[in-house]
């Protein structure tokens, strides 16, 4: 007898290690939530982020929510941007490819302590909660939670196809906007010599002193166009291409050249601001 109980508690221990931790918690203004598991959110089938689902009651069903933060990456994974305004619970949708008084999300409009906006106009009224991120630790700070059902249908009202499970998470998939409208504003130069690094006008810097090269991409209407390709042509470069520069693009990143005739090709990516940007510097004692 004693060891077919010995036996039960064992296996019970080893099925309990393989389950999803999950504990109740509070957050602010008395919300009353279940920290689950964490979850990967997708977009076009790269894994942009892992955090923890939170999952609490919404008009009667069970609904996962996430931080606001990583809704505003996924948007600004395909192409758009948003900004949280956590003093009028104003989450603001930029969509320059979208006609935001053609969308009809289900069940209109609705009501709800946070308004939802694209392009200025009102597409969705939802609650969100403010609960400590349990990525963040002890000493982590309140942070705004969206219920992942209604932003879906956002999602899906800006043209993406959203798919969300518990199991796999949330997978969204929209290729950027195509517009053959956008602008490159001047080469702005800083670090150099001299020079605003345009053909006409090449930026110098001696003694291998880096100098910064940036853009910015705008759409037709004037509104930057984030997380796109900008590739910066470097030529006249000492003694290319025997010899070439470092590049690093804005978060310090080395990037890799593709050759060209006479020059040295270096792709990088907007930020959320449109801007392209780019660091070059040479060994001590060339001049680029």
């Amino acid at each position: 007898m004693k060891r077919a109980l010995t036996g039960i508690a064992a296996a019970s221990m080893v099925l309990g290690a393989f389950a999803p931790a999950t504990f109740a918690a509070t957050g602010a203004n008395g919300w009353k939530y279940t920290v689950a598991h964490q979850l990967p959110i997708v977009v076009n089938g790269q894994v942009l982020s892992n955090p923890f689902e939170l999952v609490a009651n919404d008009s009667g069903n069970q609904t996962a929510y996430f931080p606001v933060y990583y809704f505003n990456q996924a948007l600004n994974s395909i192409g758009y941007t948003a900004t949280w305004d956590g003093s009028t619970h104003t989450w603001a949708i930029t969509a320059p490819d979208v006609d935001a008084t053609k969308i009809s999300i289900p069940g209109g409009v609705g009501t709800g302590n946070t308004t939802i906006t694209v392009n200025g106009t009102v597409v969705k009224k939802i609650n969100t909660y403010a609960a400590k991120d349990p990525a963040g630790g002890p000493s982590a700070g309140y942070t705004t939670y969206f219920p992942a059902f209604y932003i879906n249908e956002v999602f899906s009202s800006l043209g993406a196809k959203v798919s969300f499970s518990g199991q796999t998470g949330l997978s969204i998939t929209k290729q950027q906007p195509q517009n053959t409208s956008y602008t490159l504003s001047n080469l702005t130069a800083s670090g150099g010599t001299s020079g605003d690094g345009s053909v006409s006008n090449p930026a110098l810097s001696l003694n291998g002193q880096a100098i910064t090269l940036s853009t910015t991409l705008t759409d037709a209407n004037g509104n930057p166009v984030p997380n796109t390709a900008v590739t910066f042509n470097v030529s006249n470069y000492g003694n290319y291409p025997s010899t070439l520069p470092t590049v690093k693009n804005a978060s310090g990143t080395v990037v890799s050249g593709t050759q060209q005739t006479n020059a040295e090709q270096y792709t990088v990516y907007t930020d959320s601001n449109g801007v392209a940007k780019v660091t070059i510097s040479g060994p001590s004692g060339s001049t680029i």
